[in-house]
This record gives structure tokens, C-alpha cells and sequence, in this order.
């Protein structure tokens, strides 16, 4: 490999996946430049394919940026239009900004669920909630989703339960992310 890569070098124990197996090491979103990454979630299967998104006008074709090495795109909660991350590491569905917890139509006053607990260990609060107005991500629509509002959060994410109903995948060069439905 003639490319350079920043490497990071650490003591992974506490890293378990969900059933307590230890993760060794982590894949950055870098590594797979020059494929095309397709998740699908539902299937757990990562394919790698050679070629490129479409440029031409698809909605469910989105550019996405890097935010810290995650990958983000846009999102539309009602009125409101945000980041959003793709973060198959959290366990949530759709994770909204805490401070969109006031601002934000839900059905009753989101309520304390859990905690989650930062890579820089702070313990931030998480409220949940379904929401009274209508999401919209790449052409989908999600009719009055549950969500998490998550104190601290300036982004939103769409984490590994919202990811299950989708096959997304990753043109990394071009920065384009494609969400489609698996099929049946």
C-alpha cells in the first residue's frame, strides 16, 4: 500500500460487541475509498462493489460530509432540518439533538429513558418520545417516528435501529450515500 493512513494504536478491551465478543480492531471509513460499501443491516452483510453512485437527481441519493471520520447527511423533522449521522454503534433508531426536545411536537413530554455514556466518558441523559410530525430521509417518510433526544447531542444520528429498514450504501469517493429497502 503506497497510500498513508493514519493508524491508531489502542488497548481495545472494553470494546465488546452486543454479545460480549471482543472487538480487536476498527475499520475507519477511509480504508474503503475505493469501493463502493453497502450495509445491510437487516442481513448483517457488508459488500464491497467496484463503481460509483449516480450523479443524476435521485432522492434517495443523498451527499453526505465526515464529521470526526462518521459520515453525515440531512434530515427533516418537520419544519426543522438538521444533521444527521450514520452510526450503526448506536443502539438507537432516530436520535435527535436535545436541544430540539422544546422546539419539537411529540405526542406527551419526552421522558427520561437511559443514559448513554460518551467516548470521552460524559454521561448525557436520553428522553423519548413519538414525535406529532413526520421525518423525511432520502425520499422516505417516516410517519410520526419514536425518537431520542439526546442532551448534549449538536447532531442528530440515525443509529442501528432505524438502519435495519434500510440497505445504505456508501460511494466514499464521491461522498453520495444511497438508502434503499431491502427487498422481500
Amino acid at each position: 500500500i503506497e497510500e498513508e493512513f493514519e493508524v491508531l494504536v489502542a488497548d481495545l478491551g472494553w470494546l465488546k460487541t452486543k454479545s460480549g465478543q471482543p472487538i480487536h480492531g476498527i475499520l475507519g471509513f477511509q480504508f474503503f475509498a475505493d469501493y463502493l460499501m453497502q450495509l445491510d443491516s437487516s442481513g448483517g452483510v457488508i459488500r464491497l462493489f467496484q463503481g460509483t453512485l449516480p450523479r443524476e437527481n435521485n432522492p434517495q441519493v443523498l451527499r453526505f460530509r465526515l464529521r470526526k471520520g462518521v459520515p453525515f447527511c440531512w434530515i427533516s423533522v418537520g419544519e426543522q432540518a438538521f444533521p444527521l449521522l450514520i452510526d450503526s454503534g448506536f443502539d438507537g433508531g432516530i436520535g435527535l439533538p436535545g436541544r430540539l426536545k422544546s422546539k419539537i411536537k411529540c405526542y406527551s413530554e419526552p421522558r427520561l429513558t437511559g443514559h448513554l455514556r460518551t467516548a470521552n466518558s460524559q454521561d448525557r441523559r436520553v428522553y423519548t418520545g413519538r414525535l406529532k410530525v413526520d421525518a423525511k430521509l432520502a425520499g422516505f417518510e417516516m410517519v410520526q417516528p419514536p425518537v431520542q433526544f439526546l442532551e448534549g447531542y449538536r447532531t442528530g444520528v440515525l443509529g442501528s435501529q432505524a438502519l435495519k429498514q434500510f440497505i445504505v450504501t456508501f460511494d466514499r469517493r464521491r461522498q453520495r450515500v444511497h438508502f434503499a429497502l431491502p427487498s422481500k
